[in-house]
């Protein structure tokens, strides 16, 4: 039997038609709500007054939960570990947030990563490297470039302009224009003593 006043119906049923005994609405929900009551999120009971547990959005009474809001699971919506946007456990983490990743999404992405944003099992740069960066992980520095941020460039002096993160040529000075680890173009002036001044950069 159905029952069109409003007083038995929810506010959230659609044309405010509800069964009688229950209060269950017939003809669906208004926009934005949900369950047998077509309750507002985080609200149930037939005039969708009472409210969900803490952090449910969809609930069937105060203690069970039939959906947490994002970082909670359970039917207690217990929260998830520490950086993860959705899990199933607190050992289980389907969707890490940004700049992290790992089953518990406790490891975070390469430094390199474009965006701060990499896979979530493999650590894989998945939009690819900053700038100055290379590698799978974007743990290098593309050719040409060192430093902590991959900001400094290799000396012209360089032998294919490779230089290791500390700036040192990998391979040795182009010519003998260059001279010490670092290729530093030579000065040929000298000082008081008769001796070479420091060399400097190209």
């Amino acid at each position: 039997m159905h029952v069109s006043a409003a007083w038995s119906c929810s506010d959230g049923c659609k044309d405010n038609d509800c069964d009688e005994g229950y209060g269950r609405c017939l003809k669906g929900c208004k926009p934005n709500r949900d369950g047998y009551y077509c309750c507002q999120s985080g609200f149930y009971g037939r005039l969708c007054d009472e409210p969900c547990p803490s952090n449910c959005k969809l609930c069937i009474n105060s203690y069970l939960c039939k959906q947490c809001t994002r970082g909670y699971y359970g039917r207690s919506c217990n929260q998830c570990p520490e950086h993860c946007y959705q899990c199933s456990s607190s050992s289980k983490c389907s969707v890490c947030y940004v700049g992290y990743f790992g089953t518990t999404c406790t490891e975070q992405c390469p430094s390199g990563c474009k965006f701060n944003y990499c896979e979530k099992v493999t650590g894989i740069c998945r939009v690819g490297c900053r700038h100055n960066y290379d590698g799978l992980r974007c743990s290098e520095c593309k050719r040409g470039y060192y430093g902590d941020d991959c900001t400094e460039t290799c000396s012209p002096g360089c032998i294919d302009g490779v230089c290791l993160s500390n700036g040192t040529c990998t391979r040795g000075c182009n010519s003998d224009m260059f001279s010490g680890d670092n290729c530093y173009i030579k000065d040929d002036t000298t000082d008081i003593t008769g001796e070479s001044e420091t060399g400097s950069y190209c």
